[in-house]
């Protein structure tokens, strides 16, 4: 097993693919990690959202257009808010369907242990540097509506 050179946080991942090896493998290398992995074939996403529980990051196999991963990406996204980070797999060299379900990169199947930590950090870090971001947008606007409504007559 590769071991990465910085310690992940104790995160919860969401790993949708059909290929129960690919599950498998994809989930003994994040528990290895020591996440909190679930894995789950495409057609269990519809018991997972029942669940509620929001994962930090989605690995969705995108290999195969029939089952609508931009139906998945959109019904993960409205649940659990756009910001949501989605790392797309596919055996096809083609980055077209991650660019549908707007993930944030994309992992060329066969997995590759090193490159799939990689990945994940680098979803991990974008993430963080939005809600930095974010917080930071909103801290902005709210001191712009008190100064507002200083300058507002009585």
């Amino acid at each position: 097993m590769v071991s990465s050179d910085r310690t992940m946080p104790a995160s919860h991942a969401l790993i949708l693919d059909d290929d129960p090896i690919d599950r498998e493998t994809l989930q003994e290398t994040l528990a290895g990690e020591g996440w909190i992995v679930d894995a789950h074939s495409r057609s269990g996403l519809v018991k997972y959202l029942k669940l509620l529980r929001k994962p930090d990051i989605v690995l969705l196999d995108v290999s195969d257009p029939a089952v609508a991963p931009q139906a998945a990406a959109a019904s993960l996204r409205i649940h659990y808010g756009p910001e949501l980070p989605i790392l797309a797999m596919s055996e096809q060299p083609e980055l077209k369907w991650s660019q549908r379900i707007d993930a944030f990169d994309f992992l060329r199947k066969p997995i590759d242990e090193r490159r799939l930590l990689e990945r994940i950090a680098r979803g991990q870090s974008l993430t963080e540097r939005s809600a930095r971001l974010r917080a930071h947008s909103d801290a902005a606007l709210d001191g712009m509506r008190r100064l507002r409504g200083q300058d507002q007559p009585d």
